[in-house]
């Protein structure tokens, strides 16, 4: 990420931060986005959590089927290294056959995602220089609880010696 100047928020959804599976890259891109944001910005971001992965999606399939693609999707979680393996096997129309039905091209596709506990995430905020705002259940929007499947987490840019600030 390279910005040329300041930015009031960033924002990241659809468990874009749980596709951070390496150590050390959650902190790091924390401090990036610290360091673009202009004083007091909001860094507002969504985690899928472990109860998620382990009680919901576990090790299920799941499937969906239109008149433009299907799509099954094969889930895995490994409990001990905290990391959920998505298996993706996408059917694409791609073109009509002699019967006039639809042809379909198949894709496939493999993500990982892990699941940070809340207490890893504090402790990235904290590494990168961030501050804690709060934590939100993205479902209730309320307090998060143990069978909380995604979280909200609202993050404040903090003052950083070596970095511009515009005089408002």
């Amino acid at each position: 990420l390279e910005l040329y100047g300041t930015v009031a928020a960033v924002i990241s959804l659809c468990d874009s931060m749980n596709y951070l599976v390496n150590d050390g890259e959650l902190e790091a891109v924390l401090r990036k986005a610290n360091l673009y944001l202009e004083k007091g910005g909001l860094f507002i971001f969504d985690m899928k959590t472990a109860y998620c992965y382990e009680s919901i999606l576990a090790d299920s399939v799941q499937y969906e089927y239109n008149e433009e693609c299907a799509l099954i999707w094969e889930n895995h979680f490994d409990k001990e290294s905290s990391m959920h393996t998505y298996e993706l096997t996408i059917f694409m129309a791609c073109d009509e056959g002699d019967d006039g039905g639809p042809l379909y091209e198949r894709f496939l596709e493999t993500h990982f995602q892990r699941a940070y506990s809340v207490d890893e995430v504090k402790r990235a905020i904290d590494s990168s220089g961030m501050e804690l705002v709060g934590i939100i259940d993205a479902d209730t929007l309320s307090e998060p609880s143990d069978t909380s499947q995604r979280l909200y987490y609202i993050v404040r840019e903090t003052y950083q010696d070596n970095k511009y600030y515009m005089e408002s």
